[in-house]
């Protein structure tokens, strides 16, 4: 049985330090957006974090932003020093 679509609602309810949306390209929906709410540190970007993700649906940027919050419990339980340098994931892009 296939799951119900996501919504942007429900997606803003779980994180709500994110803002998320949806782009338009020549009149098509295009990819979901999440750009958090805050500002990230340096030490934060080095960790991992990233302040937009991008994704091809619902359930993927859902996917993104668990990991996001895994990332920054991680970067929370190092402490501010002796942290390893973790890329950005790789599916962000510029925006549309």
């Amino acid at each position: 049985m296939e799951e119900p679509a996501l919504t942007k609602e429900e997606l803003e309810r779980d994180y709500p330090g994110w803002s998320i949306w949806r782009s338009v390209v020549d009149r098509r929906r295009g990819s979901w957006w999440a750009t958090r709410r805050r500002l990230l540190t340096e030490t934060e970007l080095r960790r991992g974090l990233c302040h937009t993700l991008a994704a091809d649906s619902a359930a993927e940027l859902r996917c993104e932003l668990a990991e996001q919050d895994e990332h920054e419990a991680a970067s929370e339980r190092r402490g501010p020093g002796g942290d390893p340098a973790l890329p950005c994931p790789s599916n962000v892009r510029p925006p549309e």
